[in-house]
C-alpha cells in the first residue's frame, strides 16, 4: 500500500501521536479505507469525525487537483466535489518529489496541517516558515525593515515636495505604506523577542 499524506484545517495537534488519534477516530467513524487508496484531493468518506470544516481546504483540494478557476473566470464552479475537512493525499515514488512540493506549498498558503504517517512527522510550514523568520529577523531582516521604512520616508517626502498631481499622491501613499509596514514589523517581531525572554526568564 502507497504511503499516504493527511492535510487539515483543524484541530492542531501537537505531535504526531496526536495526529495519528485524529486519523484513526476519522478512518473509525467513516470506516475510511474500505474501497482502497483514493484519489489525490479526495475525500475517502462523507463522515465528518474529529477535523473541522473549513474553505480553505476545499481550496487546498481544488488546487491540488487542477479544478481551481482560471484567473479570468474566478467564479467558476468547481467540477467534481471536493472536501472540506480533510484530504488524504496518496504518495506515488514516480511523482513523491514533485506531489511534496505542491503539497507542502499548498499548505503554506492556505495555513493547513500536513500529517506523514509513514515518516511520523506533522506539519504546519505557514507556521514554521513564520517561527524561521522571526528566528532570523534580528540583525538581518531589521536591516531590511529599517532600509524599507526609510525608503518609504524618503518617497513620500520627496513626492510631497515635488507636488505632482494623482502621481505624488499615488507616491506618498506608497512611501507612507512602507513606513507603516516597517513599524509593524519592528512590533511584532520586538513583542515575540520580548515574549520569548519573559518565558525563558519564568
Amino acid at each position: 500500500m502507497s504511503p499516504e499524506l493527511y492535510v487539515w484545517k483543524a484541530p492542531l495537534p501537537r505531535d504526531a501521536d496526536e495526529a495519528e488519534a485524529l486519523v484513526r477516530v476519522w478512518r473509525e467513524s467513516s470506516a475510511a479505507g474500505a474501497d482502497g487508496a483514493p484519489a489525490a484531493g479526495a475525500d475517502r468518506a462523507p463522515a465528518a469525525g474529529p477535523f473541522e470544516s473549513s474553505d480553505d481546504v476545499t481550496w487546498f483540494s481544488r488546487e491540488l487537483t487542477g479544478d481551481a478557476p482560471p484567473v479570468w473566470n474566478p467564479d467558476r464552479p468547481a467540477t467534481r466535489e471536493h472536501p472540506d475537512r480533510v484530504v488524504v493525499v496518496p504518495l506515488e515514488e514516480a511523482t513523491l518529489q514533485e506531489t511534496l512540493g505542491e503539497v507542502y506549498g499548498l499548505a503554506t498558503k492556505y495555513d493547513l496541517v500536513v500529517y506523514e504517517p509513514h515518516r511520523g512527522a506533522v506539519n504546519r510550514p505557514q507556521a514554521e516558515l513564520a517561527a524561521y523568520a522571526s528566528a532570523t529577523f534580528w540583525p538581518h531582516g531589521a536591516i531590511r525593515a529599517l532600509l524599507a521604512g526609510v525608503a518609504g520616508a524618503v518617497i513620500a517626502g520627496a513626492a510631497w515636495l515635488v507636488g505632482i498631481p494623482i502621481l505624488s499622491g499615488l507616491a506618498i501613499v506608497v512611501g507612507l505604506f512602507l513606513v507603516v509596514m516597517a513599524v509593524y514589523t519592528f512590533v511584532h517581531e520586538g513583542r515575540i523577542r520580548l515574549r520569548a525572554r519573559t518565558k525563558g526568564q519564568a
